[in-house]
Protein backbone atom coordinates (compact mmCIF):
# COMPACT_ATOMS: atom_id res chain seq x y z
CA UNK A 1 0.00 0.00 0.00
CA UNK A 2 0.93 3.83 -0.22
CA UNK A 3 2.95 5.40 2.29
CA UNK A 4 3.50 1.82 4.27
CA UNK A 5 7.13 2.01 5.97
CA UNK A 6 6.71 -1.31 7.20
CA UNK A 7 4.09 -4.39 8.30
CA UNK A 8 3.36 -6.76 10.42
CA UNK A 9 1.00 -9.55 9.24
CA UNK A 10 -0.73 -12.41 11.54
CA UNK A 11 -2.69 -14.88 11.01
CA UNK A 12 -5.96 -15.42 12.53
CA UNK A 13 -7.55 -19.18 12.82
CA UNK A 14 -10.35 -20.62 13.93
CA UNK A 15 -10.99 -24.24 15.15
CA UNK A 16 -7.09 -24.46 13.68
CA UNK A 17 -8.23 -23.95 10.71
CA UNK A 18 -6.78 -20.16 8.42
CA UNK A 19 -9.26 -17.82 8.63
CA UNK A 20 -7.93 -14.83 7.64
CA UNK A 21 -5.29 -12.37 8.24
CA UNK A 22 -4.69 -9.32 10.51
CA UNK A 23 -2.27 -6.57 9.66
CA UNK A 24 -0.10 -3.90 11.10
CA UNK A 25 1.34 -1.02 9.45
CA UNK A 26 3.49 2.27 9.78
CA UNK A 27 3.04 4.70 7.65
CA UNK A 28 5.02 7.62 8.88
CA UNK A 29 8.47 5.83 9.17
CA UNK A 30 10.22 2.68 9.18
CA UNK A 31 9.50 0.31 12.55
CA UNK A 32 11.09 -2.42 13.26
CA UNK A 33 9.44 -4.07 16.27
CA UNK A 34 10.85 -5.97 18.96
CA UNK A 35 9.82 -9.28 20.30
CA UNK A 36 7.71 -7.78 23.05
CA UNK A 37 5.73 -5.93 20.81
CA UNK A 38 5.44 -8.76 18.63
CA UNK A 39 4.46 -11.03 21.21
CA UNK A 40 1.56 -8.32 22.29
CA UNK A 41 0.22 -8.25 18.66
CA UNK A 42 0.26 -12.34 18.72
CA UNK A 43 -1.50 -12.44 21.61
CA UNK A 44 -3.98 -9.49 20.30
CA UNK A 45 -4.68 -11.99 16.97
CA UNK A 46 -4.99 -15.07 19.65
CA UNK A 47 -7.76 -12.84 21.12
CA UNK A 48 -9.56 -12.31 17.71
CA UNK A 49 -9.46 -15.82 16.56
CA UNK A 50 -11.03 -16.57 19.74
CA UNK A 51 -13.67 -14.39 19.75
CA UNK A 52 -14.59 -15.25 16.30
CA UNK A 53 -14.72 -18.77 17.34
CA UNK A 54 -16.95 -17.80 20.52
CA UNK A 55 -19.50 -15.93 18.42
CA UNK A 56 -19.84 -18.89 15.47
CA UNK A 57 -20.40 -21.10 18.47
CA UNK A 58 -23.03 -18.62 19.82
CA UNK A 59 -24.77 -18.50 16.16
CA UNK A 60 -24.42 -22.08 15.98
CA UNK A 61 -26.16 -22.78 19.56
CA UNK A 62 -28.87 -19.75 18.89
CA UNK A 63 -29.91 -21.51 15.71
CA UNK A 64 -29.86 -24.90 17.28
CA UNK A 65 -32.15 -23.43 19.90
CA UNK A 66 -34.55 -21.89 17.17
CA UNK A 67 -34.79 -25.20 15.42
CA UNK A 68 -35.67 -27.21 18.49
CA UNK A 69 -38.27 -24.44 19.44
CA UNK A 70 -40.00 -24.29 16.20
CA UNK A 71 -40.46 -28.81 16.72
CA UNK A 72 -41.47 -28.37 20.43
CA UNK A 73 -43.90 -25.30 19.82
CA UNK A 74 -45.03 -26.76 16.41
CA UNK A 75 -45.36 -30.56 18.09
CA UNK A 76 -48.99 -32.31 17.66
CA UNK A 77 -48.68 -34.26 21.06
CA UNK A 78 -47.99 -32.67 24.70
CA UNK A 79 -44.70 -32.17 25.73
CA UNK A 80 -44.47 -31.07 29.53
CA UNK A 81 -41.41 -31.14 32.10
CA UNK A 82 -41.77 -31.59 35.91
CA UNK A 83 -38.99 -30.67 38.21
CA UNK A 84 -38.62 -33.00 41.43
CA UNK A 85 -40.77 -30.88 43.54
CA UNK A 86 -44.01 -31.97 41.10
CA UNK A 87 -44.65 -28.67 39.65
CA UNK A 88 -45.34 -28.23 36.10
CA UNK A 89 -41.93 -26.25 34.74
CA UNK A 90 -42.93 -26.38 30.94
CA UNK A 91 -45.40 -27.03 28.76
CA UNK A 92 -45.38 -26.84 24.80
CA UNK A 93 -48.35 -25.11 22.99
CA UNK A 94 -50.32 -28.26 22.25
CA UNK A 95 -51.44 -28.66 26.22
CA UNK A 96 -53.88 -25.63 26.23
CA UNK A 97 -54.98 -26.78 22.45
CA UNK A 98 -55.70 -30.58 23.51
CA UNK A 99 -57.09 -29.64 27.32
CA UNK A 100 -58.19 -26.35 26.59
CA UNK A 101 -56.20 -25.19 30.04
CA UNK A 102 -54.38 -21.68 29.43
CA UNK A 103 -50.24 -22.62 29.88
CA UNK A 104 -50.34 -19.35 32.20
CA UNK A 105 -52.59 -20.94 34.46
CA UNK A 106 -50.91 -24.49 34.32
CA UNK A 107 -47.27 -23.54 34.56
CA UNK A 108 -45.77 -23.69 38.26
CA UNK A 109 -48.66 -26.03 39.29
CA UNK A 110 -48.13 -29.31 41.30
CA UNK A 111 -49.13 -32.09 38.96
CA UNK A 112 -51.18 -33.76 41.37
CA UNK A 113 -53.84 -30.14 40.95
CA UNK A 114 -54.54 -30.83 37.31
CA UNK A 115 -54.17 -34.60 37.35
CA UNK A 116 -57.29 -36.80 36.82
CA UNK A 117 -58.92 -37.94 40.03
CA UNK A 118 -59.16 -41.39 39.30
CA UNK A 119 -55.63 -41.36 38.76
CA UNK A 120 -54.12 -39.21 40.94
CA UNK A 121 -53.33 -42.09 43.20
CA UNK A 122 -51.38 -44.21 40.15
CA UNK A 123 -49.60 -40.95 39.00
CA UNK A 124 -48.02 -40.05 42.58
CA UNK A 125 -46.80 -43.33 42.86
CA UNK A 126 -45.12 -43.25 39.12
CA UNK A 127 -43.84 -39.72 40.57
CA UNK A 128 -42.29 -41.22 43.46
CA UNK A 129 -40.34 -44.41 41.52
CA UNK A 130 -39.31 -41.83 39.00
CA UNK A 131 -37.74 -39.24 41.37
CA UNK A 132 -36.29 -42.15 43.69
CA UNK A 133 -34.48 -43.24 40.54
CA UNK A 134 -36.45 -46.85 40.99
CA UNK A 135 -37.41 -46.83 37.31
CA UNK A 136 -36.42 -44.32 34.79
CA UNK A 137 -39.57 -44.58 32.69
CA UNK A 138 -43.22 -44.97 32.95
CA UNK A 139 -46.17 -45.37 30.43
CA UNK A 140 -49.89 -44.60 30.83
CA UNK A 141 -53.07 -44.45 29.43
CA UNK A 142 -55.28 -41.82 30.72
CA UNK A 143 -58.52 -40.34 30.68
CA UNK A 144 -58.76 -36.63 31.09
CA UNK A 145 -61.45 -34.00 31.17
CA UNK A 146 -61.01 -30.63 28.99
CA UNK A 147 -62.65 -27.55 29.85
CA UNK A 148 -65.33 -28.25 27.65
CA UNK A 149 -66.05 -31.32 29.87
CA UNK A 150 -65.40 -33.73 26.99
CA UNK A 151 -63.26 -36.86 27.98
CA UNK A 152 -59.48 -37.12 26.24
CA UNK A 153 -57.68 -40.49 26.21
CA UNK A 154 -54.01 -39.36 26.84
CA UNK A 155 -51.30 -42.34 26.07
CA UNK A 156 -48.76 -41.05 28.07
CA UNK A 157 -45.01 -41.33 28.03
CA UNK A 158 -42.93 -39.99 31.51
CA UNK A 159 -39.11 -40.17 31.82
CA UNK A 160 -36.79 -39.11 34.38
CA UNK A 161 -34.04 -37.16 33.14
CA UNK A 162 -30.45 -37.61 34.99
CA UNK A 163 -27.64 -35.18 34.83
CA UNK A 164 -23.77 -36.54 33.94
CA UNK A 165 -23.73 -38.17 37.36
CA UNK A 166 -26.93 -40.01 36.98
CA UNK A 167 -29.35 -38.30 39.35
CA UNK A 168 -32.18 -37.21 38.36
CA UNK A 169 -33.04 -33.66 37.31
CA UNK A 170 -36.48 -33.55 36.49
CA UNK A 171 -39.22 -35.62 34.43
CA UNK A 172 -40.43 -35.22 31.20
CA UNK A 173 -42.75 -36.88 28.84
CA UNK A 174 -44.95 -36.49 26.53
Amino acid sequence: AKGVQSFLVLPLATRSAFSGLIGFDYIRSAHLLGQAEIALLQIGAAALSIASERYEAINALRESEDRYRAVVDNAHDVIFQIDLSGRLIFLNPSWERVTGIPLTESLGLPFWKIAPPGMLQQLQTAFRLLRENVTDSFHQMMVMTDTQGENIWLDTYIRLIKDAQGRGTMIAGT
